[in-house]
């Protein structure tokens, strides 16, 4: 399998957190270099927090980010009913032009509510990435899709 050439991997240290460092290549070699951080903290508060003191630092280097996109939704941790358990969601990302490179960090936390040991669902829902990539260098000799056509109004009715 030639999908398993395009990339390295290995588990280290960025600081005090652990992460999953992924190295992708592709047909123009060395193109991005994609942090997956180890989230063991189960709310969706402390998880913004990491993702915040992430900003913070990286924009201590980089200056503020170009692109902010911030969404918080579900029910707060104050939620009790175990009968009618409910996802709290946040949504964070932002972006630095570091050029030739572009800097992404990225959060999307998923935590069931209330907390119990009898959840309807099991597992973690939750990520947080930082990526440094060169869009110089996102070549791939794979043929992109054709397009799917889509029928006509007419010929549906």
């Amino acid at each position: 399998d030639d999908s398993l050439s395009n990339y390295k991997s290995f588990v280290g240290w960025l600081g005090p957190d652990s992460v999953l460092v992924h190295y992708f290549f592709a047909d123009s070699g060395f193109w991005k270099a994609e942090l997956d951080f180890h989230l063991n903290h189960m709310s969706v508060d402390s998880h913004i927090k990491h993702f915040l003191r992430h900003e913070k630092n990286i924009s201590e280097v980089y200056g503020p980010p170009s692109k902010i996109n911030q969404k918080e939704s579900g029910v707060s941790s104050t939620y009790t009913n175990i009968l009618d358990q409910k996802f709290s969601n946040a949504f964070y990302r932002s972006t630095w032009k570091a050029n030739p490179a572009i800097i992404e960090l990225y959060l999307n936390s998923s935590i069931l509510m209330p907390k119990t040991d009898l959840s309807i669902f099991s597992g973690n829902y939750s990520v947080l990435k930082l990526v440094y990539y060169n869009p110089d260098y996102m070549h791939s000799s794979e043929p992109t899709p054709e397009p799917k056509s889509l029928p006509s109004i007419f010929e549906i009715y």
